[in-house]
């Protein structure tokens, strides 16, 4: 997404992603929160730049997405509020929280936590062999 979003756009892209451990509907969760991120950037903030960072903290994953576009002041009233309302529903709905700050001329910086959930473990050859159809039958 991020390769293709720098491709598209010429917008400089700038990565920390270290791997964490997410539920698929939270990793689902992530990817979107990044599609509305970069499509908000895209549209609004005529940013050059884009810093993206993915780690682990404390049982968290944490997620941010920075640009160095115009900013925008939070507290005033705006157009259209459904994507970044879209991504705070999101974000809680995994049982995270999520972060928006801009201001005229400083750029958004969006950061969200999410719950990280134990890594599943690799089968192991005795449990490959109990699922064999030889032993099913």
């Amino acid at each position: 997404l991020l390769r293709e979003f720098h491709e598209r756009t010429s917008i400089a892209v700038h990565t920390v992603l270290e791997p964490v451990s997410l539920a698929p509907s939270g990793q689902l969760t992530v990817y979107r929160l990044l599609q509305e991120a970069l499509t908000n950037t895209l549209k609004y903030a005529r940013a050059s730049e884009v810093r993206v960072e993915l780690h682990p903290l404390g049982g968290q994953a944490r997620v941010s997405v920075r640009d160095d576009g115009v900013g925008f002041d939070t507290e005033a009233p705006r157009a259209s509020t459904h994507g970044l309302l879209g991504m705070r529903y999101r974000i809680e709905a995994e049982g995270g929280r999520m972060l928006l700050t801009s201001s005229p001329g400083q750029g958004t910086l969006i950061e969200a936590s999410l719950p990280e959930v134990a890594p599943i473990p690799a089968p192991t050859q005795a449990s490959q062999t109990l699922d064999s159809p030889v032993l099913a039958a």
